[in-house]
């Protein structure tokens, strides 16, 4: 059978006629054009999927023999390069990548200390520095910032005092790594639901 490269669903046609795979499903490429993809995409519901997701999974171990006395889930965020606002496709949804959550929490706490920064080399705080210090630290106070960002704040007096900071690019490495990547959960606790397995929450009763 031929290989399939990475191309846009208009190809797909195209490649399935060079390949034998028409002969053993009896689904002529022309039931494969780009203009019915939608339509393919909603013989089956989101019920279904589930299922069929299902035995997959449950076929997988059967032919493996993997060990599934622990549960891991994959924590990875995935992105979708379907259009979120075609209506023909209400599955892909837009979401709120923790990437990008970080990204934007970095974004404002440097615009903020860009500011302070900004203020103190004016000369014309009357802050004192435990004051600004207290600001710095306010703004510096979420955890992905806090282990991103270093700073110094020299000076004594109000009009002396002067910051700097900058991103360290090594804990930045770290914390995609650690926070970015994947997660693998390892339970002994088979009678939770997967969403208390995540949360680390007892059930209640």
């Amino acid at each position: 059978m031929g290989r399939l490269l990475p191309g846009s669903k208009a190809a797909f046609a195209d490649w399935w006629k060079t390949t034998a795979a028409a002969r053993f499903t009896k689904i002529p490429a022309a039931a494969l054009d780009h203009r019915r993809f939608w339509d393919a995409m909603h013989a089956v519901n989101l019920k279904q999927l589930e299922e069929i997701s299902r035995a997959i999974a449950v076929r997988i171990v059967q032919s493996s023999g993997v060990d599934v006395s622990s549960v891991a889930l994959d924590m990875t965020n995935f992105a979708t390069f379907v259009d979120t606002a075609n209506g023909k496709a209400p599955i892909a949804q837009r979401g709120k990548a923790k990437q990008k959550r970080a990204d934007a929490t970095l974004a404002k706490a440097g615009k903020k200390l860009d500011e302070l920064a900004a203020t103190l080399a004016r000369g014309k705080s009357r802050r004192g520095k435990d004051k600004v210090e207290a600001e710095i630290t306010a703004i510096t106070g979420k955890p992905w910032v806090r282990r991103v960002i270093t700073w110094e704040l020299t000076g004594d007096q109000p009009k002396d005092l002067r910051l700097t900071w900058n991103i360290d690019v090594g804990a930045r490495a770290a914390l995609e790594e650690e926070i970015f990547g994947k997660h693998v959960l390892i339970t002994g606790h088979h009678d939770w639901p997967v969403p208390e397995v995540v949360a680390g929450c007892p059930r209640t009763t």
